[in-house]
């Protein structure tokens, strides 16, 4: 599709972001930052079952006997970025988003490490 035939008000955001920008819905750097952390985590974790590491989440462990984890992990994390959007202004979500985005970073450094580990032997 040419950028030509995208409608006017989508010619210079054709991203996520972009349209949530449009909306006028401000997306607070630790939502962001969560957000590419869980993608970050969806793509070591591929890596990690194409070596046979078994997914430590039971529910995402579940989604991926039927072949929907990648599904499942991408509406779990929109669903945070989304619900973090909207209830950003009450205080109690800012430390809830500081604590997962060290937990998603810890996961994200686990992951590097694992995979750093298994593939120098």
């Amino acid at each position: 599709m040419d950028i030509r035939e995208l409608p006017r008000w989508m010619e210079k955001d054709a991203s996520l972001l972009g349209l949530l920008r449009i909306f006028k819905l401000k997306v607070p750097n630790a939502l962001v930052l969560y957000t590419l952390l869980g993608m970050l985590d969806l793509g070591f974790s591929k890596m990690a079952f194409s070596v046979g590491v078994a997914e430590g989440n039971l529910f995402l462990a579940a989604a991926l006997d039927y072949g929907l984890f990648e599904v499942n992990k991408l509406i779990l994390t929109l669903t945070v970025l989304f619900m973090g959007i909207f209830l950003w202004k009450h205080r109690i979500v800012k430390q809830v988003m500081f604590v997962a985005n060290v937990g998603m970073f810890l996961l994200v450094l686990v992951h590097v490490y694992g995979l750093t580990v298994y593939l120098m032997k």
